[in-house]
């Protein structure tokens, strides 16, 4: 009989919790849950992706959730992958801060209705 080999994959999470975000020079985050996001970003993201026409962040504090906006098409967390491949190795995750992705297109069109049934 021969040896099967079996892949035992592990995946490890570390959750850095966020008690404040606000506008800062730079993208960062210290270990007492300060986190500060970057204005002069947005300029270059734009600059380079052509499909892109403006990005609007808004840092909503807790407590003032209530903002219109015409689609929502995800929410999302801010993870990076540390070590590994997918399904394996480090995983660094925010907690307490995520981001809304929203769009339209360039004549006002929700983005949800594309391929959409209707």
């Amino acid at each position: 009989m021969s040896e099967k080999t079996i892949d035992l994959r592990r995946l490890v999470v570390k959750a850095f919790h966020m008690t404040d975000v606000e506008w800062g020079e730079e993208n960062d985050f210290d270990y007492d849950g300060h986190m500060t996001v970057s204005k002069a970003m947005i300029d270059s993201l734009v600059a380079k992706e052509p499909l892109i026409e403006k990005i609007d962040i808004q840092i909503i504090p807790p407590g003032e959730h209530d903002r219109y906006t015409e689609t929502i098409m995800d929410i999302v967390p801010i993870s990076v992958k540390v070590l590994g491949n997918l399904g394996d190795g480090v995983t660094h995750t925010v907690t307490g801060a995520y981001f809304i992705l929203t769009g339209v297109d360039t004549v006002g069109k929700p983005t949800h209705e594309f391929g959409s049934s209707e």
